[in-house]
């Protein structure tokens, strides 16, 4: 007698969910590509997601895609004469199914492997989710997603940031503490902070996918880069300051090199002198952000997956090439966050300092201090770590969807 069960998903979505989301959380939570989460979030007809699965394995699945936001039901396999419980039944009484929709009839859509017709095929093979672990290489290519998906990086980072906040801060403090003291070794500071910065980075891209995967972000992953595949996050550092000194060729060709030499002259900001700084600038920021586009993803794709310098960076500006939309959207956001944040430290700033200042006392030098370490503390720490996380988020999106 066969013993195993069908999961059907009966065309209809729980209360309170809009497809969009359903969409979403199909693609970043179980695997499947835009199109194909669409076509079965929009089937509006039953469709079998799985056949052929034990009833633990076929409750678990069905809870999955029940908190996706789809309507599930796990059905025993034809020849069996009785049918199981909705999925609803065993995990989410929420989902309230009628009982005429319990008993309404199958059809036979079969989402398997093996089947060459079924437009569904392709992701039934993934909806068992595999635990992607860290360093593994188990990411797909860079995917193309909508313009939405900016603003969904934001969000998601700041979630993140939530759940460990205290760590957070204090991994950023340290690592940029840290990557200001190798600035500071004689003639060769500025090269070696430029080295070492792919490695924390890493590290803490290490951190934030541990936590995304269920386990913990911990103050130690600042560290984390040293361990895991530390010499190509060295040797992406030394390809960046390459990368970035071609850039600004262009700049320093021009009359920029008096500024690092000692021997400018305001003289100089005149006339035909003048013309080719601004040229050079712009075409060197014209070659940097190609640059950008390549650093971007490539210390998480060296940390986590184990690449290599050089093809992390070209993944790197694939993923980005293929997502300029939704990369605008989240510039667009980051600056309207940090638009409010510095305008509300400058309202603050004019309605306190004449206050302040008005005081004769030591101690109203001290309280415009304690005002500016409590405004950075509140508001600016937070949303900086949010757009380091960010990097994250939008890698995961881009490379796991």
């Amino acid at each position: 007698m066969d013993n195993t069960y069908n999961l059907l998903f009966i065309g209809e979505l729980q209360p309170g969910f809009k497809p969009d989301n359903v969409i979403d959380a199909l693609v970043k939570d179980l695997g499947l590509s835009v199109e194909k989460a669409d076509k079965l979030v929009n089937a509006k007809r039953k469709v079998t997601v799985k056949r052929g699965l034990d009833k633990p394995k076929g409750i678990k699945l069905g809870k999955r895609l029940e908190q996706a936001g789809l309507v599930m039901k796990l059905v025993k396999n034809p020849g069996q004469q009785t049918v199981a419980k909705p999925v609803s039944d065993f995990v989410a009484p929420s989902s309230n199914i009628s009982a005429s929709k319990t008993q309404r009839k199958q059809s036979k859509v079969d989402l398997t492997p093996n089947s060459d017709e079924n437009p569904y095929a392709a992701p039934a093979a993934n909806l068992e989710k595999k635990k992607v672990l860290k360093g593994s290489r188990q990411h797909s290519d860079p995917q193309k997603l909508r313009a939405g998906h900016g603003w969904q990086w934001v969000r998601d980072a700041y979630g993140m940031f939530k759940e460990h906040p205290w760590a957070w801060m204090g991994a950023f403090f340290f690592t940029y503490f840290l990557i200001g003291l190798t600035s500071l070794v004689p003639f060769l500071g500025m090269f070696l902070s430029y080295i070492v910065m792919p490695v924390f980075l890493g590290g803490l891209m290490i951190g934030a996918h541990e936590q995304k995967e269920g386990g913990s972000f911990r103050f130690g992953h600042v560290f984390a880069g040293f361990s895991n595949n530390r010499n190509q996050l060295m040797l992406l550092g030394v390809l960046i300051t390459l990368a970035m000194f071609v850039c600004f060729i262009p700049f320093l060709l021009s009359f920029g090199m008096a500024f690092f030499t000692g021997n400018f002259d305001p003289e100089m900001m005149s006339g035909m002198n003048i013309s080719m700084f601004v040229i050079g600038g712009l075409i060197s920021m014209g070659l940097s952000i190609p640059l950008y586009m390549a650093m971007w993803f490539a210390p998480s794709l060296v940390a986590i997956n184990e690449h290599n310098a050089w093809s992390a960076l070209k993944l790197s500006f694939q993923g980005c090439k293929r997502n300029m939309l939704p990369i605008l959207v989240y510039s667009l956001v980051l600056m309207g966050i940090f638009t409010v944040v510095m305008a509300l430290f400058g309202i603050g700033a004019a309605i306190v300092m004449p206050q302040l200042t008005a005081m004769e006392s030591t101690f109203s030098l001290v309280l415009p201090v304690i005002a500016i370490l409590l405004f950075v503390t509140v508001m600016m720490v937070p949303a900086v770590i949010t757009l380091g996380l960010s990097v994250y988020t939008a890698y995961r999106d881009i490379y796991y969807s």
